[in-house]
């Protein structure tokens, strides 16, 4: 089973080496209010209960920036990764 706790997001290194990166994340207060958003915008834009998780990745995304403004969230914690990149067929 998956669950989401929370969610964040964090730019990828673009050049090869060693990166360390720290990505925030952040949750919605209530567990029903982003369903309840989710149920709102996918009402908004006519479309039926089997589409919800479209309508919520659209929120996440911020394609509907209106509707994730009104979101109340709280700060979750913060992911460390640490990452060595290489590129292939890169020439010296």
């Amino acid at each position: 089973r998956i669950q989401t706790i929370s969610f964040g997001s964090v730019s990828l290194p673009t050049s090869p080496g060693h990166s360390e990166l720290v990505c925030r994340t952040w949750a919605p207060v209530g567990a029903s209010l982003l369903q309840e958003n989710t149920n709102l915008a996918a009402a908004t834009a006519g479309q039926s209960s089997s589409t919800l998780l479209a309508a919520r990745a659209e929120i996440l995304s911020n394609k509907l920036p209106e509707e994730r403004s009104k979101m109340v969230t709280k700060r979750s914690g913060i992911v460390r990764l640490e990452l060595d990149t290489i590129f292939r067929n890169a020439e010296p």
